[in-house]
C-alpha cells in the first residue's frame, strides 16, 4: 500500500459520502488483519484500519451501514447525506474468501457496451465498497486485437470487418461471432482504448487486480486459411486456429504483450476457447493441446500469468465434458497458472461433479441474470445454502464471484452474495429486513415487512432455474398457435411461474407504495426502481394469465374481450415503466446513438441495440430470439403488445383456416420485427410523480386477475 492507494480511498469516500465525511477519515494499513478491516469513531473521527485498499473501502461501507443506517446500492443517489457520529465502538471484520470476482463477458454487451466514464466510475466505486478484488475489464480490447492482427500482416479493413459492431464485441472475444457490420473506425478504437485504460487505472488505484481478456484460438479466416477449422454457435460461424500451428502460442503471447503496452501490468487473463462450442476437432487430446498452447503463450509474455477460465462449458455441454475430459483438460495446465470460475453455482454448480476442480484454485459464482431479463425473481435461500456448502467442502473456493450477464437487476441477490463474502451464514429474514433499512436509509416497519414478504414470494424461487431456455412467460416468447392446440400445457407453464402466494406479494408491493405516498421524493431513488421491478414481475404474470385464458376460451366474443383487456393492461404497465430511465427502451437507444464515432451512422448503432434485445441475430426465429427478455417501456406496450395482438387475430382466423392463420401470423411477426428494428417505438417518458398512482392501478389489476379466485372475478371476462 502507498500514498496513492490512500488518496484513492479518500476520493471514493468523498464521492460516496461528501467532503466533510472524507475529512474526518483516518486510514492506516495493517497486513496482519489478513483480508479485513477494523473501524471505530472517536471524537467524530472515523479511524479505519485495513489490510489493503479494497478492504478499506469495504470497511467504509460497513461503517456507513452500521453507524449511519445507509448503504450504497446500484440505484442509490450519492453523495449520501450523513451526519458525524461522535463515538462508535471498535468493530473488526475479516473476509471469508481471499478474492471477489465480478462481471461476465456478456455484461459488456447486455449492459455496459455504451457506458461512459461516469458510468464506470460509479460502478468501480460500488465494486470497491462491496469488496471486489478481481473485476473483469474488457473495454478497449478491440484496440488490442487490432494492434495484434496488424503485426500479423492484416489490413485495417479486414480487422474492422472481423471485429464488427460494438454491441456484439464480447461475443467476438469469446469466439462466438465474427463481425456482421463494420461500425468501428480506427479513431474509435483509440477512443475506446483510452476509456479502457482509465478503467483499469482506477481499479488498480483501489487495489484491485483487473482481469483482461486473452486469446481463445478464434482468428480471422484470412489469417491462416489452411490452418483453421469452422465451428458453429447460434447460427454464427467462426474460425478456430489449429493449436499445432506455430502462430497459436505466438498470438496468445502477443495479445498479452499489447495489453501490457496499452494498459500496464497484466497477470490475470480471461480466455474461454470452448465457451458454448465443442472443440473443433473430435480428437480427445484436442482440448488439452489448446490448453497447453494457451498457457505457453500467456506465460511467454508474462511469467506469472494466471488463466481465468469460466467453467460454463462443463455445465452447458456436460455430455461432451465428462469428468475424464475435464480432468485431462485441467491437468494440461500447471496448478499455479489456472483460476476456475464456477459461473452458475447458485443453481447448477460444477464443483461437486468435478471434485472441487481436482484441487485447482476456483471461485464460487452467482449468475442469476441471463441477457438482461428484467423479471424480478431470485432464489436467495438456495444461493446462500449452495455457497455455504461449497465453503464447507473438502476443496472450498478461494473466492466468490458476481457473474451476471446483465447488471443492475435484482440487486438484492447480488447484495446478499457480497455480504456472504464477509459475514457468517445469515438468517435471511433478519438479513432482508436490514437490507431494506440500508437501502432506503430509514427504519420503517412497512419497508421491512414488505421485503420480508418479497423474500417469502418472488425471491424464494424454490430451486426453479432462472434460465431463458425454460419457460419464463409469454411476453418474452414468440407467439404460436400451439398454445391454442394444447392450452393445458400452456396453463401448466404459466402456473409454474406462480410458485408464490400472490396475495402476500401484492401486500408487499402495496406497502412500498404506501411509503412512497408519504415521501414522494423516494421515487427517484431505490424505492422507485423497486416498484418498477415488482411491476415487471406482475406484468409478466398478468400477460401469462390472460393469454392462457384466451387459449382456453371457446367463445369468440369472450376471446376478443380478453384480448382487448390484455392490450389495456400492457399499455398500463408500459406507462409505469416509462417513469424510470432504467426501464425505458429510449435510454438504451440514446446511449447507443451517443456512442457513434465520426463516420458511423448513429441509426446503425441504434438498430443494433434494438436487435440485441429482440431477435439477437440478424433475423428472428432463431434460438436467441427474446433471449434478453426486457420488460421496458417501448417493448411491453409496443413490440410485445403488437405480437400478441397478431397472435389473437390469428387465433380467430385459425377457427376457419388454420394453414392461412399460421402463415399470416408468421408474416405479421416478421414484419413487426423489421419495422421495430428500423423504427423503434414512440415511447416518451412519464413524470416520476405519477409512479405511486400508476403502481396502485397495477396492483389492482394484479389482484383482480391473479390474486382473486376465479369464482370471485365478476367485472372482467
Amino acid at each position: 500500500m502507498n500514498g496513492a492507494h490512500e488518496a484513492a480511498v479518500r476520493e471514493l469516500a468523498e464521492r460516496v459520502a461528501g467532503a466533510g465525511f472524507a475529512r474526518r477519515l483516518a486510514i492506516r494499513w495493517d497486513p496482519g488483519l489478513g483480508r479485513g478491516f477494523r473501524h471505530r469513531v472517536r471524537d467524530s473521527r472515523l479511524e479505519l484500519t485495513a489490510s489493503d485498499p479494497v478492504s478499506a473501502c469495504a470497511g467504509l461501507h460497513d461503517h456507513l451501514r452500521r453507524q449511519h443506517g445507509t448503504a450504497v446500492h446500484w440505484p442509490t443517489r450519492t453523495p449520501l447525506d450523513v451526519t458525524p457520529v461522535a463515538e462508535a465502538p471498535e468493530r473488526t471484520v475479516r473476509a471469508r474468501v481471499r478474492d471477489q470476482y465480478m462481471l461476465n463477458f456478456c455484461t459488456f454487451s447486455y449492459s455496459t457496451a455504451h457506458w461512459s466514464w461516469p458510468d464506470w466510475e460509479r460502478e468501480i466505486d460500488w465494486m470497491a465498497l462491496h469488496g471486489i478484488t478481481m473485476p473483469l475489464a474488457l473495454a478497449g480490447h478491440e484496440a488490442v486485437l487490432a494492434d495484434v492482427y496488424r503485426r500479423f500482416g492484416l489490413d485495417d479493413e479486414t480487422i474492422l470487418s472481423f471485429l464488427g459492431e460494438p454491441l456484439y464485441l464480447p461475443f467476438q472475444y469469446m469466439g462466438c461471432r465474427d463481425g456482421r457490420r463494420v461500425q468501428l473506425t480506427a479513431d474509435d478504437l483509440e477512443r475506446r482504448a483510452r476509456l479502457g485504460r482509465r478503467i483499469v487505472e482506477r481499479m488498480r488505484s483501489l487495489g484491485m487486480t483487473p482481469v483482461l481478456p486473452g486469446f481463445t484460438g478464434h482468428v480471422p479466416r484470412g489469417l491462416a486459411p489452411d490452418a483453421t477449422r469452422p465451428r458453429r454457435w447460434q447460427d454464427n460461424t467462426t474460425w478456430f486456429l489449429d493449436p499445432g500451428d506455430a502462430r497459436f502460442a505466438r498470438l496468445a503471447a502477443e495479445v498479452v504483450r499489447v495489453q501490457q503496452e496499452r494498459f500496464g501490468a497484466v497477470t490475470h487473463i480471461a480466455s474461454d476457447p470452448f465457451i458454448e462450442t465443442p472443440p473443433a476437432d473430435e480428437d480427445d487430446d484436442f482440448p488439452t493441446r489448446v490448453a497447453g498452447e494457451l498457457v505457453r503463450g500467456f506465460r511467454d509474455a508474462e511469467p506469472d500469468a494466471v488463466w481465468v477460465l469460466q467453467a460454463w462449458p462443463f455445465a452447458y455441454q456436460a455430455d461432451y465434458w465428462t469428468h475424464e475430459r475435464v480432468r485431462a483438460f485441467l491437468d494440461a495446465v500447471p496448478h499455479d497458472a489456472l483460476l476456475v470460475l464456477d459461473l452458475w453455482a447458485e443453481h447448477a454448480p460444477v464443483w461437486p461433479r468435478q471434485d472441487g476442480f481436482s484441487g485447482r484454485t476456483w471461485q464460487w459464482c452467482g449468475l442469476l441474470n441471463f441477457g438482461g431479463r428484467s423479471d424480478a425473481v431470485a432464489d436467495l435461500p438456495r444461493a446462500r445454502d449452495q455457497f455455504e456448502a461449497a465453503l464447507a467442502s473438502a476443496r472450498p473456493p478461494t473466492g466468490l464471484g458476481l457473474t451476471m450477464e446483465s447488471i443492475h437487476h435484482n440487486g438484492v441477490f447480488f447484495e446478499l452474495l457480497a455480504d456472504l463474502a464477509w459475514g457468517d451464514r445469515p438468517d435471511l429474514d433478519a438479513w432482508v429486513r436490514r437490507f431494506a433499512a440500508d437501502r432506503y436509509g430509514r427504519r420503517d416497519d412497512r419497508l421491512e415487512d414488505a421485503w420480508s414478504g418479497l423474500l417469502a414470494t418472488i425471491y424464494d424461487a424454490r430451486g426453479r432455474p432462472i434460465f431463458p431456455e425454460t419457460f419464463h412467460g409469454v411476453l418474452v416468447r414468440r407467439p404460436t398457435l400451439a398454445w391454442v392446440d394444447d392450452p393445458a400445457a400452456l396453463r401448466s407453464d404459466v402456473e409454474s411461474q406462480r410458485w408464490f402466494d400472490p396475495d402476500r406479494f401484492a401486500t408487499s408491493w402495496r406497502l412500498l407504495v404506501d411509503v412512497l405516498d408519504d415521501d414522494p421524493a423516494l421515487a427517484s431513488g431505490p424505492l422507485g426502481l423497486d416498484l418498477v421491478e415488482l411491476a415487471q414481475a406482475a406484468c409478466s404474470r398478468i400477460a401469462d394469465e390472460l393469454v392462457v385464458r384466451i387459449a382456453e376460451q371457446p367463445d369468440p366474443a369472450r376471446r376478443r374481450a380478453l384480448a382487448e383487456r390484455l392490450g389495456t393492461e400492457l399499455d398500463g404497465f408500459d406507462e409505469l415503466f416509462a417513469t424510470r430511465a432504467e426501464s425505458r427502451l429510449s435510454t438504451w437507444e440514446d446511449a447507443a446513438a451517443r456512442a457513434a464515432a465520426d463516420g458511423v451512422d448513429p441509426a446503425e448503432l441504434v438498430g443494433s441495440a434494438r436487435r440485441l434485445v429482440t431477435s439477437w441475430n440478424e433475423t428472428p426465429k432463431t434460438t436467441l430470439e427474446d433471449y434478453s427478455g426486457r420488460l421496458w417501456r417501448g417493448l411491453v406496450g409496443g413490440r410485445y403488445k403488437r405480437r400478441l395482438a397478431a397472435w389473437a387475430a390469428a387465433v380467430e382466423l385459425a377457427g376457419t383456416d388454420r394453414p392461412r392463420a399460421e402463415a399470416q401470423l408468421d408474416r405479421d411477426l416478421d414484419d413487426l420485427h423489421r419495422r421495430f428494428v428500423d423504427g423503434g417505438a414512440d415511447a416518451p417518458a412519464v413524470p416520476l410523480d405519477r409512479l405511486a398512482a400508476i403502481s396502485r392501478r397495477a396492483i389492482s389489476a394484479f389482484t383482480d386477475i391473479i390474486a382473486t379466485p376465479p369464482a370471485e372475478r365478476t367485472t372482467h371476462p
